[in-house]
């Protein structure tokens, strides 16, 4: 045997990801292939450990160093069990028993988790987080994803469902979520609501540069509001200004909850920085209890898209050793 290496996956909507990593965390390659969402779950699990023994034949690792998987997946599961209920946009995939299909695979202690956790337990060992004992991921892309650790621990909930902060309603009487609530977080500071906030403005403000690319046939994105916020657009300034402010209405009630040392941002959002950053934290300042807010630090996250793979393997690695100590 030579030395002991652990394996990442984090499976994404569209992308599946893998690393390998040594015993000290050190990646040592990592592989990319689509999800093939659409698939039926055994496809899609035969497709992660094609991507895993090819990784492994690519960086010359011997299989049998391999002493531990870890996998995050979007969706509700139960992660004791090791059972992944449902994943939004995969239509085949329900009830799949992931652990223990790779466990029978390759006769290696595997962890399951959601996405979001991964990536916190990523930024927590190696990155943002690290050495921080009260911390809170906050993933602003399609939606809002979130992983909270308090007092050294993950949060898990009843039924591993804690860390919905986008679904804390921040307006009883504002746009209805696909959750079922009113007003939801992720409804105004994820990529999707800050393109109907954007929709919005430019109905009222026609002359915006914003409308003149729409009416180009360019589809808005993120990346667009923040080249016209850079140009100097009026409508863009606001709707940045406006999707901060949201921003800093969730990270009120977070500081004032949770007392956090450290909250990390990530996700497609956080690329656009202070444009949304500053009027979030100018909203902070003037609404925290005055305690938690000096003691809270907003940070961005430190790994990027690797961190979902970084996580899967230090709880790999953390159920491998938990097995040998005992």
């Amino acid at each position: 045997m030579g030395n002991a290496i652990f394996a990442g996956i984090d499976l994404g909507g569209t992308n599946a990801k893998v690393a390998l990593f040594d015993d000290q965390l050190h990646q040592i390659g990592e592989k990319r292939a689509p999800s093939r969402a659409t698939e039926s779950a055994d496809i899609i699990l035969e497709n992660l450990a094609a991507l895993l023994t090819g990784l492994l034949k690519e960086t010359g690792t011997d299989p049998e160093d391999l002493m531990a998987l870890g996998i995050g997946v979007p969706g509700l599961m139960d992660v004791q069990a090791g059972i992944s209920h449902y994943l939004a946009n995969f239509p085949q995939w329900r009830d799949v028993p992931v652990v223990q299909w790779f466990e029978n695979r390759l006769h290696i202690p595997v962890v399951l988790d959601n996405d979001v956790r991964m990536n916190t337990y990523g930024e927590w060992s190696e990155g943002a987080a690290k050495g921080v004992q009260n911390a809170i991921l906050l993933t602003l892309g399609t939606g809002v994803g979130a992983g909270i650790i308090l007092e050294g621990k993950m949060l898990y909930g009843t039924t591993d469902s804690a860390g919905e902060l986008g679904h804390m309603s921040i307006n009883a009487n504002g746009r209805p979520c696909n959750c079922g609530n009113i007003g939801c977080w992720e409804r105004y500071v994820s990529a999707t609501g800050l393109i109907q906030t954007t929709q919005e403005a430019i109905a009222k403000a026609p002359t915006s540069v914003l409308a003149e690319w729409q009416a180009e046939g360019q589809p808005l994105t993120g990346k667009m509001v923040s080249l016209a916020y850079d140009e100097g657009d009026a409508v863009a300034h606001e709707v940045m200004n406006q999707t901060g402010e949201w921003l800093g209405v969730g990270l009120v009630s977070i500081i004032n909850v949770f007392n956090p040392e450290r909250i990390i941002i990530g996700g497609g959002m956080a690329a656009a920085g202070k444009r949304i950053m500053t009027p979030a934290q100018k909203y902070i300042d003037a609404h925290a209890l005055a305690q938690p807010l000096a003691a809270a630090k907003i940070v961005p996250a430190a790994l990027g898209d690797r961190a979902g793979m970084v996580g899967a393997a230090v709880r790999g690695r953390a159920k491998w050793a938990k097995n040998n100590a005992s």
